[in-house]
């Protein structure tokens, strides 16, 4: 049950001015630990928006741009692998 006391008002941003080519969703605790199933977490949705932009697949909703969409399988991304 420690989804129920999972703070996120400390996530911070990875870097300013620079360009992220990888990136892999994840849990952690404030200790730094691993946090998963096995420890009372479950990382249902993770979404990263592009609020600049609109996404090409929800023209209709005029929705943000989604970067990154990710859930417990944790399915690495890299953004170089076709060039």
């Amino acid at each position: 049950m420690g989804m129920k006391t999972f703070n996120v008002e400390n996530i911070s941003v990875p870097c300013t001015d620079c360009y992220i080519t990888w990136w892999r969703a994840g849990l952690e605790y404030p200790d730094g630990s691993h946090a998963n199933a096995n420890t009372s977490m479950w990382l249902h949705h993770l979404a990263v928006l592009n609020a600049k932009r609109r996404d090409v697949t929800c023209t209709e909703r005029k929705a943000v741009e989604r970067s990154l969409v990710s859930g417990n399988e944790r399915e690495p991304i890299d953004m170089t692998a076709n060039g």
